[in-house]
């Protein structure tokens, strides 16, 4: 985002973007104590569930829910890549008309992913499986498809699409590193509307200590295996060219600009959490899934259990630019997040259902959209308020 011109002198659409991003963050760090007050606590309750009632229609079942987003009228879009398409609904849970079918025509996806609104309002569509976003014009009576826009790999999305204060689409792949050792880097691209690159970011390498894994050493073999609960990497992508990175282990958010520059450093102290019977069962689930691929006994694997979580659990922006650090709690219980503004101020916790998840989800002032999931793994698009 930050250009050169020919010269190396910055241009006047970087300098707007370094003037604007430099007014979010007044301070590079901010040291949040225990002992400040505390910031008020929101509840979310969900006030609408979308799904068919004591009734049964496809239009309202959902199996792989992959992206939701909402515009200014309420209007509900909720991708699954199950069944390939994008489904509108309006203010109210009811079904209105659907985007796309399988296939690799202009109107169809191949498992789409992440959905979002572009600054003009257009709704843009990963189509993951065929490697390009679709873009679509909305309007009475459906959604008329614009044009499509290919990305380099189909792993390009891995974020929530956002956009700079240009308008230019910015996604997030995965690169591997100089030594094939070390674990791929995380490499953020800057599209223009055409979508051709014209700048890039890369992560900061991971940390030793960033990691953790079960090793199985077989004869003349390596297995290994993401270790549940064990120390994790996490990152979020903004608008305005912001990221953050922390190591879930530490609630140590660093917050950075497009160039890798710390605007802010978040820090509070938590004591990490037991895990509770839901969390023991599914480490006992892993065990055996891993001990079936070893073709082993559990017992004889040799693999720690884990004893307690990580501090963070997650930490994701929303669309107004607020970093959310969610923290861990026992599995089973409500989740919990704090929020900050764009200045690294701490504004508000917030906490939402145990079965409700906003990893795919869209958050804007208090109101949001997540994933419910029941005992029998039904998963349904809710609509949250938060109070």
């Amino acid at each position: 985002m930050f250009l050169l011109d020919l010269n190396g002198s910055m241009t006047y659409r970087a300098f707007a973007t370094l003037l604007y991003i430099t007014t979010l963050f007044s301070t590079k760090s901010k040291d949040f104590s225990p002992a400040r007050p505390d910031p008020p606590e929101l509840r979310g309750v969900v006030n609408l569930t979308i799904d068919a009632g004591n009734g049964r229609s496809e239009q309202y079942e959902f199996t792989a829910i992959s992206g939701l987003a909402f515009d200014s009228l309420g209007q509900i879009f909720v991708s699954d890549a199950s069944t390939h398409d994008v489904r509108i609904f309006n203010a109210l849970g009811g079904y209105l008309y659907k985007i796309g079918q399988k296939g690799a025509g202009p109107s169809d996806f191949l498992m789409p992913r992440n959905i979002a609104f572009s600054p003009s309002g257009q709704l843009w569509i990963d189509d993951g499986g065929n490697h390009r976003f679709c873009i679509y014009e909305l309007g009475a009576p459906a959604g008329k498809f614009v044009k499509s826009v290919p990305f380099l790999s189909n792993r390009f999305a891995l974020e929530h699409l956002h956009w700079d204060p240009m308008g230019n689409v910015v996604g997030v792949d995965l690169a591997p590193s100089r030594n094939p050792a070390d674990p791929p880097r995380l490499v953020r691209s800057f599209l223009d509307k055409n979508g051709s690159v014209f700048g890039r970011d890369t992560a900061p390498p991971v940390a030793a200590d960033s990691t953790e894994s079960w090793v199985l050493r077989g004869k003349g073999s390596v297995a290994t295996y993401s270790k549940p609960f064990g120390a994790m990497r996490l990152y979020a992508f903004g608008g305005y060219g912001l990221a953050a990175y922390a190591t879930n282990t530490r609630y140590a958010v660093q917050v950075v600009d497009s160039k890798g520059k710390q605007l802010a450093l978040i820090e509070r102290k938590l004591t990490p959490v037991g895990l509770s019977a839901q969390d023991n069962d599914f480490v006992d689930m892993l065990l055996q899934r891993v001990a079936a691929q070893a073709r082993q006994p559990p017992a004889s694997l040799g693999l720690a259990r884990p004893k307690v979580k990580p501090v963070v659990a997650a930490i994701r922006f929303d669309l107004d630019g607020r970093l959310w650090v969610e923290h861990s709690v026992p599995g089973g219980q409500v989740h919990r997040a704090d929020i900050y503004s764009a200045t690294g101020t701490w504004t508000a916790t917030m906490t939402w259902p145990a079965n409700v998840s906003l990893n795919n989800g869209a958050v804007k002032g208090n109101s949001g959209l997540g994933v419910q999931t029941d005992a029998e793994g039904v998963q349904r698009p809710v609509r949250l308020t938060w109070r």
